[in-house]
């Protein structure tokens, strides 16, 4: 029964990890489709300045997706795995949008692409927050402290008003609740930086129980 169950286990992981890896393929796939298809209708010169950018963006979108759906079925790393999938997806969401931007300009009437364009505006906000300070914060802490869970999460919230308030619009000219959610988001990176910093430090790992070379050691 034992190894029956573990077996059963098993599959059940390979069958997800193989599930989860063909979607995440097949979002890339779309957004690759998708670009490549709007150069081609554009009959228009293209923004010259966002093909690099919108290259950056794409790369990194489809590197992120595939380790974060590769990581999915990792037990211990399925949050950090979330964090690159959910990044990842944003950044692909991101170049759709800046090359979505770059047909609309050319073309002299509204089109459905309009409103892919402004997606940009919540999808970088949203990739750069994951990246800068969720995964920092993921890997600068071992274990599910409650300290940390609380610091952890209520980040996810900011990145989520954050995104929420560039998507709707709500930034005004005087102090907003978007950039109130952007100071927090900043202050909770840099934090997540220095602690990550800290628990990498030789005098961390001592402490902890990590050994540590010494500094006359032949290599």
């Amino acid at each position: 029964m034992n190894d029956n169950g573990a077996t059963a286990e098993a599959s059940a992981g390979r069958a997800m990890s193989l599930g989860t890896s063909v979607l995440a393929t097949i979002a890339c796939l779309a957004a690759v489709v998708v670009i490549l298809g709007l150069r081609v209708a554009n009959k228009g010169p293209e923004l010259s300045h966002l093909n690099w950018w919108l290259v950056g963006w794409l790369v990194v979108g489809l590197v992120d997706t595939l380790a974060g759906a590769a990581l999915l079925t990792h037990y211990g790393h399925r949050r950090l795995a979330g964090c690159l999938v959910i990044a990842g997806l944003a950044l692909l969401v991101v170049a759709v949008a800046m090359q979505a931007r770059s047909y609309t300009a050319s073309i002299d009437h509204t089109s459905g692409w309009d409103d892919l364009a402004s997606a940009e505006s919540w999808g970088r906000p949203l990739a750069a927050g994951v990246l800068a300070a969720l995964v920092p914060w993921e890997l600068a802490v071992t274990g599910r402290r409650p300290g940390y869970e609380a610091v952890w999460w209520s980040t996810a919230a900011i990145i989520a008003v954050l995104a929420i308030g560039e998507a709707a619009g709500a930034q005004s000219s005087g102090v907003d609740v978007v950039d109130v959610a952007t100071w927090l988001l900043a202050g909770s990176a840099t934090a997540a930086t220095v602690i990550h910093y800290q628990a990498g430090s030789p005098s961390a790992r001592s402490s902890s129980g990590w050994p540590s070379c010494p500094s006359g050691s032949a290599s």
